[in-house]
């Protein structure tokens, strides 16, 4: 299944370490497509990015992308960083260790997964301005700007009273 990150792209974008096994992420790049571009992007201007990144981005689609891929790449890293402290075998759940390091805490690790899902957000709302911006707006007419997640959570939040009681 193609994605329009790799796993090499993530290391480079949050981590450089070179000697980092990318291998780890490979598993988390479709579901944060999925569950992080596609519902701000829409289905149609998400499934045009995909099509496309299969040979060579619109220049339109290029500048998007741009924004984009430093969000997937956080967004990527934050999904698999549970993993990455604790694998599944057959026989329960196992801790990575090594013997000249201590595990990080649970604590150092829900920070870490924090800070990655903030930096994620905060690219794309950065992206969100890029395409909402009205020189830009009329260049992705696949866009789904009131359909858009973080538009509908700016759009319906709060607290709603109800005046009859």
């Amino acid at each position: 299944m193609a994605t329009l990150i790799t796993t090499n792209d993530v290391r480079e974008i949050c981590l450089n370490k070179a000697t980092f096994d990318v291998a780890k992420f490979q598993p988390f790049l479709k579901p944060a497509e999925i569950t992080f571009l596609k519902p701000f992007l829409g289905r149609d201007l998400y499934n045009e990015l995909v099509a496309e990144s299969d040979s060579t981005f619109s220049e339109a689609n290029e500048e998007l992308f741009k924004y984009l891929k430093p969000a997937l790449a956080w967004k990527t890293l934050e999904l698999a960083l549970p993993s990455m402290h604790t694998d599944i075998t057959s026989s329960g759940l196992k801790l990575n260790n090594s013997e000249f390091a201590n595990s990080g805490t649970d604590k150092s690790r829900a920070d870490l997964i924090t800070n990655a899902k903030q930096i994620a957000e905060a690219f794309l709302e950065d992206a969100k301005e890029f395409i909402e911006d009205e020189d830009n707006i009329d260049t992705y007419p696949l866009y789904e700007k009131d359909g858009n997640v973080s538009n509908d959570i700016n759009l319906i939040g709060g607290m709603i009273l109800d005046d009859n009681d």
